[in-house]
């Protein structure tokens, strides 16, 4: 008899998923509302490939870089008990980054398809368009969300939402003949309209996340750790360690991994830093910007638990982004699977043991109520505060 988290680390840890389809089905009563998305390069239904929109610059994310993947759930199950197999199909959703949606406002205007960024945007466009792929600009409406007190910011919000929402109206055809068209991009009233909702609900709701408050925290202090001296890895480790356990109080497992790979000099986080120099400007919009890709990337997961019950089709979530040191670093690390409990939160599972791949210090003392305590207690725009100061002292010195 296993209690939930036994029941859940045993589905997890099936490589052949017949016993984790057994399992489930068995304690279906103890699984309620939850759901288990595998990750393989071999059984499963295959992702949607976006190998002809990948170039040395755009790139489609997901979560992860296997070619299929595999669902569990109530449906899922109920449904290979009945019928033998599962009546499975899904949908696409494409989240346009920061960039991306400023490239696009900036093609709308200029229509300057011979420009690299411009073409390489365009042809995202097209394909989004020709393939009925859904798609959104949430990366950048949160990014942007609590930045509207700057007239510069709320003036260039809305000019890029405006943009959007002309494109959202376009069809395949309409917007082959904009832009090959002399026209000037026009938006309707109804346009403007919806970009002053979007912007009075941003402004009357104020953003605030513990997961990216976490991960920003965490590359600010593992680069003042880096920089503050020239000891070895393993005493680094320690510090940030002690950080995230006695100040922070949240363990993020696949980022903690990327700040190891930093440490480490490993080739496989160089481009992700490869901005982050004492002599950088913009270094703490920098540090932002790498810290909003990986909360985007664990955003993905999130969208993709809408529900669980209904007989509605699965959307595999996915981050158009400019940024190619991402992919690095999450191939260096790779997912799994992914567990939903039934009040929507997410538990990531990946594919190497953690401490296996960091051997440098000890990891099985878990600190989960040393965390506790430091999450109840810590004021974290204080921390950001003290952090921000204290690398951009080491910056100047």
């Amino acid at each position: 008899m296993f209690d939930k988290k036994e029941l859940i680390n045993y589905i997890l840890s099936d490589d052949t998923y017949y016993s984790a389809f057994v399992a489930y089905n068995n304690y279906s009563r103890e699984l309620e509302g939850t759901r288990f998305i595998f990750f393989d390069e071999v059984k499963g239904t295959p992702l949607p490939k976006y190998h002809q929109l990948n170039s040395q610059e755009l790139s489609i994310l997901s979560i992860n870089a296997d070619q299929k993947f595999l669902i569990l759930d109530k449906l899922r199950v109920k449904e290979m008990i009945n019928y033998g197999t599962t009546n499975f199909h899904f949908d696409n959703a494409i989240h346009f980054d920061t960039q991306v949606v400023s490239y696009l406002s900036l093609l709308l205007k200029n229509k300057n398809i011979s420009e690299p960024k411009m073409s390489q945007v365009y042809k995202l466009l097209y394909f989004v368009l020709s393939r009925n792929i859904d798609y959104t600009c949430y990366p950048y409406l949160f990014e942007n969300w609590n930045k509207l007190s700057s007239i510069k910011t709320l003036e260039g919000v809305h000019q890029s939402l405006c943009a959007f929402l002309f494109f959202k109206s376009l069809n395949l055809n309409q917007f082959k003949e904009y832009i090959l068209s002399k026209a000037q991009v026009s938006y309707s009233s109804n346009t403007l309209i919806q970009a002053d909702e979007f912007i009075a609900n941003m402004k009357n709701n104020y953003f605030n996340d513990y997961l990216w408050e976490g991960i920003y925290c965490l590359l600010l202090k593992v680069i003042i750790i880096d920089w503050s001296s020239n000891r070895k890895v393993k005493k680094k480790l320690e510090e940030l360690l002690d950080f995230i356990n006695f100040e922070l109080g949240v363990f993020l497992e696949r980022e903690f991994v990327i700040a190891y790979l930093f440490l480490k000099k490993d080739k496989s986080s160089k481009s992700f830093f490869k901005r982050i120099q004492p002599t950088a400007n913009e270094l703490i919009k920098t540090i932002q910007g790498m810290s909003w890709d990986l909360w985007h990337i664990r955003r993905l997961a999130e969208d993709m638990n809408i529900n669980t019950t209904e007989n509605i089709p699965f959307e595999m979530h996915s981050l158009a982004t400019f940024d190619k040191g991402l992919k690095d670093v999450l191939l260096a690390y790779p997912v799994r699977a992914i567990f939903f409990d039934n009040d929507g939160s997410a538990h990531w599972c990946y594919k190497n043991k953690l401490e296996e791949f960091i051997p440098e210090i000890d990891l099985t003392d878990s600190h989960e109520g040393d965390r506790k305590k430091a999450f109840a207690l810590t004021n974290r725009n204080m921390l950001i505060t003290k952090l921000e100061k204290e690398i951009l002292e080491l910056a100047s010195t």
